[in-house]
């Protein structure tokens, strides 16, 4: 029995599949409505025009156009500056209660 040769083409390693987590980014389509944060602090109406998937584009990859408004004023925005009904958050593990520390009282005997 000769040892086998792994193929130059198949490489078990790279054929491995990270866990499948949708992330809010995942939901984010071009043309969706939603409200994002204006520099004034307040959310206004707007549409998705692009999604950056670009690693320069990490912090902000969402670009709105508020309604109403020209091309011209459209502002790349972070995921936590738009909100939608559409969107689900990921929803944190629970953290486990702490259980209560029962104090021992002294009986006081007579």
């Amino acid at each position: 029995n000769r040892p086998r040769q792994a193929s130059p083409l198949f490489c078990p390693r790279s054929h491995r599949r990270a866990p499948l987590v949708i992330t809010m980014a995942d939901q984010i389509e071009v043309g969706m409505k939603l409200h994002a944060l204006y520099s004034d602090g307040e959310y206004y109406p707007a549409e998705v025009v692009s999604v950056s998937e670009s690693k320069k584009r990490s912090k902000a990859p969402i670009k709105v156009n508020f309604v109403g408004y020209a091309a011209s004023e459209d502002t790349w925005v972070s995921m936590d500056m738009v909100k939608s009904k559409k969107l689900t958050a990921a929803k944190p593990q629970p953290k486990a209660k702490a259980k209560a520390k029962v104090k021992a009282k002294a009986k006081e005997w007579d």
